[in-house]
């Protein structure tokens, strides 16, 4: 049962509510601070409030995901009564009673005639000229005044609504007391008791349909159309349904032609009047009036046959013709306020609103706060003599309903209440971290439910302005909860912190990526041995943190806590705030993951750009030879370079997808000075997920929210998609072309596909960057004024507020999780040495106390001895034997040559690089130099340039240094042949060599090198491991050559006579089992 519910035993009939008992765990807390009784609930388990509900306060209130009414009757005479969730459960007809109690009667008393009695002495309820009554005990009484109730229901159902009734009567004044003395009036009544106040807040699908609607008329006309096709398709009539068909045609038709514009835009013969139509289409599709069904039939047919002539016309003069007369402009229809699709629209918001106002009423009908009447007066044995005077009537209360938007609102903030409790949503942001920690497919789905839950629930916060003279109802609710209540402390600091931290997790998430930034293939490149130290003092502080919580709540339970805990509590926040602060400095160092990925961001949008438009001319030069495939090529092109590899499922991410899909378009509401500019260049407008085909790629591009955004831009849509699934489309977008086309286009398109593949993963990486930037920051920033405050207020705070415990807990899971992380690390550490089937790929840790994870280290240990006992069972070979033998040699490519020849201008921020350039991909699939060699692993990388020139050094030799840097994805293949995929970490290897003595490939041997690589000392697999040991690299990865050139490195640099260029690889291998 729940907290409050009637104990099961007999034996004491004192209900839990009637115990000063507190209850501090991680998914709950129970507390009382003067009449006032809190409870709060984070898990999933209703809490359960029935006929047993009875409580010793004067007002409970319970914060709780899931509420479930389980009595007919609740009956709380003269209580107030909170009761705030998610979901609301009401099995049968149901009703909430607080109804104040009505007032005793009179009882008469023989007596004489009554003395007079002073003013300041009267009761309630005694009147002027009550002298001569008779002298009785008059024993009525007023009526009892109602409580209060207030209702919070985020995702409400009107259906459940249905079978509650909350009632708050003042209660009936007493009778006043009939006179047994013949001549004397009988008493006045006594006065009603108030009715009571009763809110509700509901948060209702319907009004969430009507929200996005209403959000839907403001937007361009072509995203009305997709809406009511997609999301809003249940929602359109019939007879409408064919409207918005209609509509739909006219954006296809439209569409058709901007691609055909704007294909042409790269060629040189292209006339202002190309430009101009193009831009009359985009502004056309900007637009937020529609046109109007009978204009937009004759358009869509004008518009249809200039896309005709345009198609069938091969001379860019005879385009320019067509366009020049301006018919264009002429075909698209006018646009009007009262078009039919904005008819189709107004009449949905006012259906759906007109259903949320009948639920409003019907529930506001259910809702009674009338004032109690007050008391008749008393009699006379004479009934020529009147009655006592009627009692004064009470006060009727206030019933106030809102129906409102899920997602958030201004309206929220008209709320006498507050709804959301900080310690309860920090309760519940830390089961979505669990959940988001655990990588479990069904976990991910609740993590995502979860965060999204907690930003619509705190949105708010978006409106709301705490230090505002006159602040709106809510924020004086919360003011009131830490100046009068004293319930709780730094309330909007601690929302707030809840509230960002959720918000970048989430959007975190639906990038594919784990709590740490990685996707599921990640793997560290460091041995289990490497993390042993900190994992010995991380497990030990952990055991002190937990141990620490625990004597905490056993305390508190005692009643015995004391503000030496509020001292503890401030130094472990210390703690924390230093390892968000440690956090901060790896992002932001020069040589971390946020300016590596700017850096690739940098370098590879010109590539993929130039790669994009070498494939336009291609399908412009072979034009006539083809038939066009039945997909549009040129926006598939474009569709294509959206494409991002993730690893989780697009259902899991669906599940946070909307919400997050809004926080990366409100980007510019992160108000940060700091990253503001970053955040403005890099973070992804829009995310959309694809399982489907390619026409789903094109729907999905097409349909992207703001076509103004170039396709070039980091921050351009992304659309994530499997590996494989990326694979398939591009493989599908090539099979789409007859077998001459397609021989032309697929070194092109292999080149397309690792750039796309590429650079957007250095965009997720960035993107994934900045949130853990932005978390970090707003954590320390949220702390370090919470601390400073804190200190101010020590000698104050009440040791016993749920606060404390948040902060001590806070502080263990920041432990719990740092430790969590490397064991996690370690796990995953195990696939990149070992190979291993056994591991588990997810790199999942389950959240448990220390002891438990001490035994989990144990375990990883016994799996790392077994793979490298693997190591021990097998022999390993070597290659080359001699030093002055070639290893294998990868020859680049032609097309590959003239790629890296070209001297490229990289700028990132206000700095310049000038380099040589171009990635190389090495797939097992395809042929190699590594014969059947398994479990490469690399122990020097070469590459030599046969012919290059550079201007000599000090000591007169010509000295050409190359980095080789292999960018993370890499496939090692297994003794029996199969292939294990792996991302790490970018690994740059450093090689020089004396141009001057390689004039033919024979002569790039060991004598010309510069430099050893040290990788032969550190970088190796085998059946020993140390802690300085890192596991080395294999050659099935994507290389990108950097020829750096400035002051001090490859001065004069000159490969424009290379013919011949390529890698050498040595290192060692295992040989492949047969059977």
């Amino acid at each position: 049962m729940t907290i409050l519910s009637k104990p099961s035993s007999d034996k004491d009939n004192a209900n839990p509510g009637h115990e000063k008992k507190r209850v501090f765990t991680d998914t709950s807390a129970r507390f009382h601070v003067k009449d006032t009784t809190i409870v709060l609930q984070a898990s999933e388990t209703p809490f359960v409030v029935d006929s047993t509900f009875d409580l010793s306060s004067d007002a409970v209130l319970v914060y709780a995901e899931t509420i479930q009414v389980g009595s007919k009757l609740i009956q709380l005479p003269g209580k107030n009564l909170g009761l705030f969730c998610n979901k609301l459960m009401i099995t049968e007809d149901a009703e909430i009673d607080v109804s104040g109690l009505d007032g005793r009667e009179g009882i008469p008393k023989i007596s004489g005639p009554k003395k007079d009695v002073p003013d300041d002495k009267k009761k309630k309820g005694d009147k002027q000229g009550d002298k001569g009554k008779d002298d009785m005990d008059n024993d009525a009484t007023d009526g009892k005044d109602a409580g209060n109730v207030w209702l919070f229901v985020q995702d409400a159902s009107v259906e459940t609504l249905k079978r509650l009734r909350i009632s708050a009567f003042g209660g009936r004044g007493g009778k006043g007391a009939d006179s047994s003395a013949e001549g004397v009036p009988g008493n006045d009544g006594k006065a009603g008791g108030n009715g009571g106040n009763i809110e509700v807040i509901l948060g209702s699908r319907k009004m969430n349909e009507a929200m996005e609607v209403s959000a839907l008329r403001k937007r361009a006309w072509p995203m009305q159309v997709r809406a009511l096709l997609d999301e809003h398709f249940q929602l359109v009539n019939d007879t409408d349904s064919a409207y918005v068909s209609k509509y739909c045609e006219h954006l296809s038709t439209i569409l058709k032609v901007q691609t055909i514009l704007s294909s042409l835009q790269y060629d040189n013969e292209v006339g202002e009047e190309v430009k101009t139509a193009e831009n009359s289409i985009n502004n056309y599709l900007k637009t937020v009036k529609s046109p109007d069904i009978d204009r937009m039939i004759d358009s869509t047919a004008a518009l249809s046959a200039i896309e005709k002539e345009l198609t069938s016309v091969k001379d860019i003069s005879a385009i320019n013709g067509i366009l020049k007369d301006g018919r264009m402009q002429k075909a698209l229809a006018a646009v009007s306020e009262e078009s039919e699709l904005a008819s189709i629209l107004e009449n949905l918001y006012e259906g759906l609103m007109d259903e949320v106002h009948s639920a409003e009423r019907s529930l506001a009908s259910r809702c009674n706060s009338i004032e109690g009447e007050g008391g008749q007066g008393g009699r006379s044995p004479n009934a020529l003599i009147p009655p006592g005077k009627r009692g004064a009537s009470g006060l009727r209360g206030r019933v106030t309903l809102q129906d409102l938007n899920p997602a958030g609102s201004a309206r929220y903030l008209n709320a006498t209440q507050a709804f959301a409790f900080p310690e309860q949503c920090q309760l519940l942001l830390r089961q979505a971290d669990l959940a988001f920690y655990s990588q479990a497919p069904e976990e991910i789905d609740r993590a995502a439910e979860l965060y999204r839950r907690i930003v619509d629930r705190l949105g708010f916060l978006k409106f709301a302005k705490f230090n505002q003279s006159s602040p709106r109802p809510l924020v004086k609710a919360y003011q009131s909860l830490e100046t009068i209540a004293k319930v709780t402390l730094f309330s909007e600091d601690t929302l707030r912190s809840v509230y960002n931290q959720a918000k970048l997790r989430l959007q975190r998430l639906v990038l594919g990526l784990d709590m740490w930034g990685h996707d599921e293939l990640w793997v560290p490149r460091l041995s289990v041995p490497f993390y042993d130290a900190d994992l010995d003092i991380g497990l030990d502080l952990l055991k002190e943190e937990e141990t620490l919580v625990e004597e905490y709540e056993k305390e508190v339970v005692e009643n015995r806590a004391t503000a030496v805990h509020v001292e503890k509590s401030k130094s472990k926040l210390s703690s924390t705030l230093q390892s968000l602060k440690a956090t901060i400095t790896q992002l932001e160092h020069p040589n971390g993951p946020l300016k590596m990925a700017i850096y690739h961001i940098a370098a590879f949008n010109p590539q993929l750009k130039a790669k994009r438009q070498e494939i336009r001319a291609i399908l412009k030069s072979l034009k006539g030879k083809f038939k066009e495939p039945p997909i549009n090529y040129l926006k598939i092109l474009d569709g294509l370079s959206t494409l991002v590899d993730t690893s989780m499922k697009p259902s899991s991410i669906l599940k946070g997808l909307k919400t997050a899909a809004e926080l990366y378009k409100s980007r510019k509401s992160y108000k940060d000075e700091k990253y503001g500019e970053l955040m403005e260049d890099y973070l992804i407008d829009e995310i959309k997920t694809l399982e489907g085909s390619i026409s789903d790629l094109e729907d999905g591009f097409t349909t992207r929210a703001d076509h103004t955004i170039e396709l070039d831009d980091p921050k351009c849509i992304k659309i994530l998609a499997s590996n494989e699934k990326i694979r398939e489309l591009f493989k599908e977008y090539r099979n789409s072309f007859p077998k001459e086309v397609k021989k032309e286009l697929n070194d092109a398109l292999d080149k397309y596909e690792l750039l796309v593949k590429t650079r957007n993963k250095a965009i997720v990486e960035l993107n994934s960057c900045i949130l853990l930037l932005l978390e970090a920051h707003e954590s320390v920033t949220s702390l370090d004024a919470q601390s400073k405050s804190l200190g101010e207020k020590t000698l104050h705070i009440d040791p016993n507020l749920p606060f404390i415990a948040h902060w001590l807990r806070r502080a263990r899971d920041v432990c719990q999780f740092a430790v969590m992380q490397q064991l996690n690390h370690q796990r995953r550490a195990i696939r990149f040495w070992g190979l291993g089937k056994d591991i588990r790929s997810s790199g999942s840790i389950p959240v448990a106390k220390s002891v438990i994870l001490r035994s989990e280290r144990q375990d990883i240990h016994k799996a790392f001895t077994k793979c490298l006992e693997r190591y021990a069972e097998s022999v390993r070979s070597s290659w080359p034997l001699h030093k002055n033998r070639a290893g294998p040699i990868y020859t680049l490519t032609k097309a590959q040559l003239t790629e890296l020849k070209k001297l490229k201008t990289i700028e990132v921020g206000n700095k310049k690089k000038t380099e040589h350039s171009v990635l190389v991909a090495i797939d097992p699939k395809s042929p190699h130099p590594f014969r059947n060699y398994t479990d490469i692993r690399l122990r020097q990388v070469r590459l030599w340039l046969i012919g290059a020139d550079c201007t000599p050094n000090e000591s007169g030799k010509k000295l050409v240094t190359a980095s080789l840097i292999q960018m993370g994805d890499e496939t090692i293949q297994t003794q029996h042949m199969e292939d294990v995929e792996f991302s790490h970490d970018h690994v740059q290897i450093s090689f020089e060599y004396f141009a001057d003595e390689v004039l033919t490939r024979e002569q790039a041997s060991h004598a010309a090198v510069h430099g050893r690589q040290e990788t032969e000392d550190y970088h190796y697999i085998g059946a020993s491991a140390k802690y300085s040991s890192i596991a080395a690299i294999g050659p099935f990865a994507t290389w990108k050559i950097v020829l750096p050139v400035n002051h001090n490195t490859n001065q004069g640099l000159d490969i424009s006579k290379v013919e011949d260029a390529f890698f050498e690889f040595r290192g060692t291998s295992q040989s492949v089992i047969d059977g």
